[in-house]
């Protein structure tokens, strides 16, 4: 990717994760040719090695890990190297004990375990700086190293439950303070005056337990929420600290960490767009995999999102199967993996990285996926990966020359999606926001992850729609104000339900749920109702009747928003025998300016918004390729092209409009797409190549 932040890549990046310290001499040689072979171009490495970089306190011995990194230069290839922070050294944890973290109160963290190590913890945190240090002063100059991984997968465990040893919770209280100010304050904001809840000082509040292990009845969602925040505000301080030191000591290339595919990644958070130049992703697809695609193709518009980077790194996906000592999943075919590599490329991927490069013997699990198995041969699988690199080899200067064309905008940010599991409403509520980039895949139209930060600083000028559902946690009255100028000046927008629920720190808005946005909108919600789901005892299914006399099923369990139009109009209503529910409608369309506000009470089990939206934005000029079949979604590039891919285990239909041309296979783009099908479509036109 070049060197300093934001500089633009002069090629795809292809390799896979590599790790030396566990290989003999000419294993390693051996591999790096083989890679050479592959059309590798970077490989990951110094990612878990922190006991072989410091054996023991202030000895470090850098010596093996720059002859690496020379061996990797030798071969024309870059190097991405880990800060090596999340598996804390043996001699760390005997030396003091108490920076384990406790998952569970008094219980510590074995200290063999990965991530066994409190975020908190002041001598961890010092040991961190002296080893972030000691590897940017050995290899800021190498011109080799292209990157920086600050530690490893760092959401899949400070993220995922609180921290409860004595380092955490003097975190957590001094982060109560700073957040609030007054216990006064703490009590208003967190509600804790319900049920006379009321506390007296800051260290009186003890962090939440996971849901986990303790009924949701028994817990205060807002504190659950303050929770969750005090996390995501630990790590952008630890993911900071380690960044500044590298750049103190003169590191030139970009920085970036690696997260995974989860609800409460802090990947878009506005605290580390100066952090981080570029979002790494570990993606790996696994389980039913077609759902595992219609349930995770948003994490890769949210990394392409992040910081406005406009694209990032897969630095870690499947080559075989994954597991720990045991696969956890079937071998795919090879139009199945060949499909996950290139939908993750035709999302904005600048780089493939796999997990791993060879196998080895013992650590956490021994592995069993690979590139290279216990002997360094081959698996039968690495021609396909070759295969892949020829092709990126062919076109790694035009994908990056043509990254994503997005004119759609879905409004979200960590603090949305905490607030969505903390209070979510209806059991199925993540299902809107995951549906609302569902979308935009199947019109064939490119969308983005905005976060409200992001809209205060003008971002959504550059787009045609944005969708505002799911995001419950809104609550400045300057959002509302950016979104009706953004309609007014010819945009569209959607609200849909569980939108503006909540004041930023949990309590439901005293004027009533969405009263922010109903000036915007020009529609009131009247009351909330779960009316039934279909498949229920007593229940039918639940239908909307659009003013065309269309219906749609209700989906989210038959959740609806009782809305009473203020100078909308009306665009749907409820199809129910109970005369109380006639007055109110469930859809409303408001003119603003030279744009449109479409207000949707319920969340529709069919392609109804799909529809609208399709023709909302054909009228104002974008290409609208879709809609394509469920199971299949579409993203455009700025050149024209288009990746349209399946992962269904079916045919499908999928053939937009216009003469095309197939660059990966030269397949007829007429044809139905095939099971697990992708293709990357040109204009067929006099000039086009």
């Amino acid at each position: 990717l070049g060197h300093g932040p934001r500089a633009s890549p002069p090629r795809t990046l292809f390799g896979a994760s590599v790790y030396p310290e566990v290989l003999r001499r000419d294993l390693w040689l051996g591999m790096l040719d083989r890679f050479g072979e592959a059309g590798f171009t970077v490989l990951r490495l110094g990612e878990s090695a922190w006991g072989h970089l410091e054996p023991a306190p202030g000895d470090y011995r850098l010596d093996w890990l720059a002859r690496a990194v020379d061996d990797i230069a030798g071969r024309g290839m870059g190097a991405i190297l880990g800060t090596n922070t999340y598996i804390a050294p043996q001699w760390l944890l005997e030396r003091h004990p108490d920076a384990r973290a406790e998952m569970v109160p008094g219980m510590p963290t074995h200290p063999m375990y990965r991530k066994a190590a409190s975020l908190a913890h002041p001598a961890y945190r010092e040991a961190c700086r002296g080893l972030v240090a000691a590897l940017g002063a050995r290899f800021a100059g190498h011109g080799a190293v292209i990157g920086w991984q600050l530690d490893n997968e760092i959401d899949a465990s400070s993220m995922m439950g609180p921290d409860h040893s004595a380092a955490a919770r003097a975190a957590w209280t001094a982060w109560l303070r700073a957040r609030f100010g007054t216990v006064e304050r703490m009590n208003e904001r967190l509600g804790l005056h319900s049920w006379g809840m009321m506390v007296r000082s800051f260290e009186a509040v003890e962090q939440p337990r996971d849901t986990f292990t303790e009924s949701v009845y028994s817990q205060l969602p807002a504190l659950k929420l303050a929770g969750i925040r005090f996390r995501r505000d630990l790590i952008a301080g630890f993911l900071r600290e380690q960044a500044e030191g590298l750049r103190a000591a003169g590191a030139t290339g970009w920085i970036m960490t690696n997260w995974m595919t989860n609800w409460l990644t802090p990947a878009d958070d506005p605290a580390l767009a100066g952090v981080l130049d570029v979002a790494g992703l570990n993606v790996y697809p696994i389980g039913d995999r077609q759902r595992f695609w219609e349930g995770h193709a948003w994490h890769l518009d949210l990394a392409r999102s992040a910081g406005g980077a406009g694209r990032f790194l897969v630095t870690a996906t499947r080559i075989g199967v994954t597991g720990t000592t045991a696969m956890f999943d079937a071998f795919p075919s090879r139009a199945e993996w060949r499909l996950w590599m290139l939908l993750m490329v035709a999302f904005g991927a600048d780089a493939l990285i796999y997990w791993s490069g060879h196998r080895w013997h013992g650590g956490h699990w021994p592995r069993w996926g690979g590139l290279l198995d216990w002997r360094g041969e081959p698996e039968p699988d690495a021609p396909w990966v070759a295969e892949l690199g020829a092709f990126l080899g062919r076109h790694g200067e035009r994908l990056l020359a043509a990254p994503v064309r997005a004119d759609a905008a879905v409004l979200t940010d960590l603090d949305g999606r905490a607030a969505l599991q903390c209070y979510p409403h209806m059991p199925g509520s993540a299902e809107v926001l995951r549906g609302a980039f569902g979308l935009f895949h199947r019109l064939g139209v490119g969308v983005d992850a905005v976060t409200p930060a992001a809209v205060l600083d003008g971002a959504l000028a550059r787009y045609r729609v944005v969708v505002v559902a799911a995001a419950p946690a809104l609550d400045d009255p300057a959002l509302a104000e950016a979104l009706r100028d953004f309609a007014a000046g010819g945009g569209v927008i959607v609200v849909g339900p569980f939108s503006a629920y909540q004041e930023a720190d949990g309590r439901f808005a005293a004027q009533g749920p969405g009263a922010l946005l109903e000036g915007l909108c020009g529609a009131r919600i009247r009351s909330i109702r779960r009316l039934g789901a279909a498949g229920e005892p007593g229940y039918g299914t639940l239908l909307a009747r659009w003013a065309d006399g269309a219906e749609s099923p209700v989906a989210v369990e038959g959740y609806v928003e009782l809305l009473e139009p203020r100078g909308a109009a009306v665009e749907a209503r409820l199809a129910h025998p109970e005369p109380i529910y006639a007055p109110f409608a469930l859809a409303t369309r408001r003119e603003v300016g030279r744009g449109v506000v479409l207000r949707l009470g319920f969340w529709p089990g069919d392609d109804a918004v799909l529809h609208r939206l399709g023709r909302e934005l054909a009228r104002r000029g974008v290409a609208v390729h879709g809609p394509f079949p469920p199971g299949v979604r579409a993203v455009p590039r700025a050149d024209g092209s288009l990746f349209v891919a399946n992962s269904g285990g079916e045919s499908a239909a999928a053939t937009p409009a216009g003469p095309w041309v197939d660059l990966i296979d030269g397949a007829d783009p007429a044809a139905p797409l095939p099971p697990f099908g992708i293709r990357w479509l040109a204009p067929a036109e006099p000039g086009y190549t």
